[in-house]
Formats: C-alpha cells, structure tokens, sequence
C-alpha cells in the first residue's frame, strides 16, 4: 500500500485542506499541537470508519461544523484506490454517513460497514475483523502511536500477550480451548439429557412385548369371527332372495292399491268437475236468454254519430271565427255597429277640432289682456276701446266653442249606448246559436254511449254462447273420462284379489332375516371390538417402536458423545495447547533478535543490552544487573519502545503474507525523548527499513535532514495548514 492523497474538509483543527504524500522518507514537520498527528488520524478514519472508544465522530468534527468529510487516495496491489467518507451533526450526536470508494475508476456507493469490508478484502485484512473496533494490524504494521507501543511493553502479562495474540491470530487457539470447554459443558450436559431419555429402555421393551402378544390374540379371535360372521352371511342372502321375491309381489299389491286409491280420487274428482260445469252451462244460458230480448235504441251507426258530432264542432269554430254566418238578422246587427263605430269616430274629431279652436281663442284672450300699446291680433296701435271690442268678440266665439264641444260629446254618450246595445244583441243571436248546436251534440253524444252499451251487451251474448259451447265439450269429454275411470276401478280390484295373503308370508320372512341381523350385528360387534383391540395394540406398538427406537438412538448417540468427550480430553485440548506454544516459542525466535538488532542501533552503549522473556516482555542488563524499564531515561525508554514496535512490524509482515502493506510505515513522534545525538539514529533506521514509503511525524528540526520529503504544518487562530513549498 502507498498513500498518495489526502483531502480533509472540517475535520479537527482543519477546515478545508488537501496533502500530498510523495514515495520515500516524508516529513511531517511542525510545532507541537499544530495538526501533524490529526492526518495520520484522518487516515486511519478513512480506512476503517469510526472506532467506539477510541475513534468518535465528536473527536473527528471540527467543533461548530454541521458535515465533515475526508477523501483517501492510495495505491494497493496495481490498484489505484479513493475512499470518501462523510460525518453529520445531529441532535443526537456526530453520525457517520454512506461513503463512496473508487477503485481503478469504478465508482461504488456503501454504508460505513460496507466500506470497511471493502478495505479490509484490499489490505489482504481477515474478515473477521469486520466487528472488531480495534485495526490491531494497521496499528502494528502501518502506525502505531508511540505512546501506545511504551503502553504495550508495560502492561500486564496477560493483557500483552492476548493483544500478540489477537495480532497474530493465536487467539484462535485460545478461543479454541475456551469452544471445546463449552462444547465439553454442553455434551455432557446432552449425555445427562439422553440418560433421562433411555433409562426406561428395559421396560419399554417388555411393554411391546405384551402389546405384541395382545395383538396375535385378537388375530386369532377375528379369524374366527369372520368364519361365523361368512356363515351368517350366506344365510341372510338366502332369506333376503325369498323375501325379495315376496316384496315384487307385496310392491305390485302396494301399486295397484295405490292406483286404486287414485282412480277413486280421480272419478270424484271427475265427477265434481262435471257438476260445476253442467251448473256453469245453466248460469249462463240463462244469462244469453236475458241479453237476447235487448234491442238497440238509434238506427246509426257509431261512425255516423261521430261524423256529426264533428259537423257541429266545425260548424261552431265557423260561428266563433265569424259571427256573420249565424242569420241575417245578426250580420245586420253587425253592419250597425260598423256604422255607430265610424260615427263615433267622426264625432271624436269634431270635439278634438272645436277643443282645439277654443283653446287658441283663450290662448289670444290672454295675450290681449296682457298687451299694453299694440295688438297681438292685428298689429294695429291698441287702445282700449279696441281692446275691449276684440276681447268680447274672442269671449263670444270662446263661449259658442264651448257649448258646442258639450253639445258633441253629450251625441258620443248616445252612440256610445246604441254600441252597446247592439253588440249585446250581437252576442244574444250568436250564442243562442251555439247553445243549439250544444244541444244537438249532447244528444249525440248520448246516442252514442246507448250505442256502445248495446253493443258491449251483444259481445258479452256471443262470448257466453262460446263458453256454454266450451262446457258443453268439457262435459262429453269428463263422461268419457268417468267411463274409463269406471273400468279401471273394477280391474284393479280383480288383481287385487289375487295378491291377497301376501303380507302374512312376508311377517314370517322378515322374523327370520331380523333373528339372522341380530346374530350378524353380535358377531360385527365382536369383530369390531377385536379390531379396536388388534388396532390399538398395533398403534401401541408403533408408539412403543418410535420410543425405542428414540431411546435406542439415544443411547448410541450418549455412546458416540463419550467417545466425543474422551477425544477432546486426551488429545485434542492437549494438542492446541502445543500447536499455540511451537507458534508463540517461532514467535519469539524471529521477534528477539530483531528486537535487539534494532536496540543495538539507536543504543550504542555495550553495557546496556535488551531481550525478550518468554512473555514477550522487554529485560533490559545494564552493567550486568536487569534494570526495571520504567528506571529507564527518556531516551532509553523510548529507544526500546521504537526497536519493540519496529521488530514486531517486521515479524508481522513476515509471518502474515496476505497483508498487503510491507511497502509503508508511518512513525509517530519516535524521537520523544532522544538526545541530539540520539537523533542522528533516525537516518539509519531509515535506510536499515528499506521501506518504499516512510512517513515520519515530528517536530524535531534536525530530521529534516535526514528524510527525502517534508509536508510542514502550521496552526494560525485554531487552524491547521499546510505550507506550500
């Protein structure tokens, strides 16, 4: 594996920042606290996602920032690989969102789990380290914190080799011990379930052996039966034959008494039907006789009196439309009136003409009042002799102009009562006329009802002539019909006869087939029992069969089990343990002097030398005497920590091929604590690693020299940065 890129958008003390990680030794130079350590964080998150306590989205988001983001680029195995994984703040806390991995331009979407499972297949990872929170292999092959390695080296025996032990995967052999315990809990908790299973075997066994015996003695019983049950059998079939024989015969006295029975019915029947209709013929004939005395009261037609009827009306609508038509009489009373209208005409033209004239000569009346010096009639200088000479004629043709207009309209009052008279007369002559031909209609139309009565009297005679006609048939036909019946009632008496005694032939039949059932029924009833007998014991047996053959199954499987039980105390626990010591001792011959070789670089001191006990703890002589590690200085302690992490780096590539980063290592403040002169030892590791890409964080000046690359970083008003160069 190489990282080439890493971008960051609101993680730590970073906004928004994107490094480059060029091959070789790279220096990620800066003070203390300026953000150096948080990419190597933001790596790590990238890959793996989120750690519960040790790795909290709250610990990644920059403090304030709703969304985070990192974006990783790096190569694996010829594959050029970009991991994007995303943070959001809610009010529940900081959450870890869906992501994106690009591999060789293959773009793919993925939950956090999803993601990781993607690494971990591309980093050659176990699979199963898809639940577990801690990367222990990233940690010790690619970056592990130098606290954390010095944290290591002090822990307790136990912790410190079941840490080894989850690294290399030999924990499995002690999960192995701890499966087999539990597996050996569990058999031997079976076997005492199956002991409560078969313990009962014995008598289970003698059980089916009674329900065995209880079933061939019902076989033998039905053998028996069943003879006797044949025997009887045969019998009944004899007595059944006579007895159907008998019963043809009592079935034809049951069929002609039957038919007796309705022929009896059927002539009273025939005979009540032949009363009614010679009483029907009777009614009705008397009914014909009245209706044929009726004779009808006009001699037209229905169709004559509805021609006149509609004469009249027509004739009225004329009368209606033209009054005229009526008489002479009315059409002279009409030409008065036309003469009194045009009169009154003229007359009101007369009175509208002298209105008029009169009203023009008061009109000049009041002119000349009003006048003073000239006339207004005649134009001539006005005095008042003149004056008062015209105003009194005006006055006198005024007055005439008056009465006259009196005199004509008191001669309208006259026309006006001679119009009136004579329209009234107009309308005496027409509707006299009308209430005449009103009159004639009515009795038309009085004619007419008479008419269609007689004629609805006429049917009702022809269709009661028909009915007596049809009754008359009914009746002939009904005698017929009581002669046959007669016939048929004295043969069905003669057979009759001939088939009596039969009934008492079939009693004495039917006694011996009831005697015969009765045996039969016993005899089933016997063999039913011993069936439910044989049945029940064959459902028994098979009962008892399943739970032999369970306790049986059982037993052999109690038997198997402690032979199970047996394997895994002699021999197999025995020889995990063994397979767990050879691989821990091969361990520790490849760890211990690599372990030295690296001591012995970065301490040049011959009287202080280190190796490994057999619980992979360091021992430190110094001057002959074993020193305590926590006695040690600074840069003594942090010497063993660096040679402890870089020899378990290397056993681990070496024994683990499948994971696929032994081409990067990233140390984390390994000179903490190292004196200048120390600090020269940091060239050598780096050439001694041979390791195509070496990522080294700190804030020492003087390695700078030393590496191929430097990425420094700075922190201004809480953010960090990177420098360009």
């Amino acid at each position: 594996m190489r990282i080439n890129s890493l971008e960051l958008r609101n993680i730590r003390s970073y906004e928004r920042e994107s490094v480059r990680f060029p091959e070789g030794s790279v220096l990620l130079s800066g003070d203390i606290g300026s953000g150096k350590s948080s990419l190597l964080i933001a790596i790590e998150f990238t890959l793996f996602g989120i750690k519960r306590g040790e790795l909290s989205g709250e610990a990644l988001l920059r403090r304030g920032k709703k969304h985070g983001m990192t974006r990783l680029n790096f190569t694996v195995d010829g594959k050029d690989v970009t991991i994007e994984r995303n943070l959001t703040k809610t009010p529940s806390g900081v959450r870890q969102e869906s992501g994106s991995i690009i591999i060789d331009g293959v773009r793919r979407e993925g939950t956090p789990t999803e993601l990781k499972a993607r690494v971990l297949d591309l980093l050659g990872y176990p699979s199963e380290l898809l639940q577990m929170q801690k990367s222990l292999l990233y940690r010790f092959t690619v970056y592990t914190p130098q606290e954390e390695m010095k944290e290591i080296i002090r822990a307790e025996r136990e912790r410190r080799l079941d840490t080894l032990r989850k690294l290399f995967g030999v924990e499995r052999y002690k999960t192995v011990k701890e499966n087999v315990d539990d597996f050996l809990k569990a058999v031997r908790s079976k076997k005492r379930e199956l002991n409560r299973v078969f313990r009962d075997l014995d008598e289970k066994r003698i059980e089916r052996r009674t329900e065995q015996k209880r079933r061939e003695n019902a076989k033998i019983s039905l053998k028996t039966l069943k003879v006797q049950e044949k025997n009887v059998q045969e019998k009944l079939r004899d007595w059944t034959a006579k007895r159907k024989s008998i019963e043809e015969q009592i079935l034809l006295f049951n069929k002609f008494d039957k038919e007796l029975g309705q022929a009896d019915t059927n002539q009273k029947n025939l005979e009540l039907q032949m009363n009614l209709e010679t009483d029907e013929i009777a009614k009705k004939r008397e009914k014909t006789a009245a209706l044929a005395h009726i004779k009808p009261k006009t001699a037209h037609s229905l169709e004559e009196l509805e021609e006149s009827i509609a004469s009249y009306s027509q004739e009225r609508e004329q009368i209606l439309k033209n009054p005229q038509d009526v008489d002479k009489a009315t059409n002279t009373l009409l030409q008065e009136k036309e003469d009194i209208l045009n009169r009154i005409a003229g007359m009101r033209k007369r009175i509208v003409e002298a209105q008029a004239s009169t009203n023009s000569l008061n009109e000049s009346l009041q002119k000349l009042a009003d006048a003073k010096s000239v006339c207004p009639v005649c134009g001539k200088k006005l005095d008042e002799k003149h004056k008062h000479r015209i105003i009194k004629e005006y006055r006198e043709r005024a007055l005439e102009g008056t009465q006259e207009v009196k005199k004509l309209e008191s001669q309208l009052e006259t026309l006006a009562g001679d119009l009136k008279s004579t329209e009234q007369a107009i309308e005496e002559n027409v509707d006299k006329h009308l209430d005449e031909i009103r009159k004639k209609v009515e009795d038309l139309k009085k004619n007419q009802e008479i008419l269609r009565n007689y004629n609805e009297k006429m049917k009702e005679r022809n269709r009661l002539e028909d009915q007596i006609k049809s009754h008359v048939e009914k009746v002939d036909k009904l005698r017929t019909s009581l002669s046959k019946v007669g016939d048929l009632i004295q043969d069905l008496k003669e057979k009759l006869e001939k088939l009596e005694g039969v009934t008492t032939k079939k009693k004495k039949i039917d006694g011996q087939i009831d005697e015969l059932n009765i045996k039969f029924r016993d005899i089933s009833n016997e063999i039913a029992r011993n069936e439910t007998l044989k049945e029940g014991a064959e459902e028994n047996l098979k009962k008892l069969e399943k739970e032999i053959a369970k306790r049986e199954e059982a037993a052999a499987f109690n038997s198997k089990l402690s032979q199970y039980e047996s394997w895994l105390e002699d021999y197999f626990v025995e020889l995990t343990g063994t397979v767990e010591k050879h691989f821990m001792l091969e361990l520790r011959r490849r760890f211990d002097p690599l372990f030295k070789d690296w001591f012995n670089l970065l301490i040049d001191d011959e009287l202080l030398n280190v190796r490994i006990d057999d619980d992979f703890a360091p021992i430190i002589n110094q001057e002959g005497y074993e020193a305590e590690y926590e006695n040690l200085s600074g840069g003594e302690s942090a010497s063993v920590a660096l040679a402890y992490r870089l020899a378990l780096n290397k056993v681990v590539n070496t024994l683990i091929e499948e994971i696929k980063l032994s081409d990067i290592i990233i140390l984390d403040e390994p000179t903490d604590g190292f004196s200048h002169d120390q600090l020269d030892k940091i060239r050598d590791i780096i050439a001694e690693l041979n390791i195509p890409q070496t990522i080294i964080v700190s804030h020492e000046p003087k390695v700078e020299s030393y590496v191929e690359n430097v990425i420094r970083i700075r922190k201004d008003g809480g953010v960090s940065r990177v420098l360009k160069t």
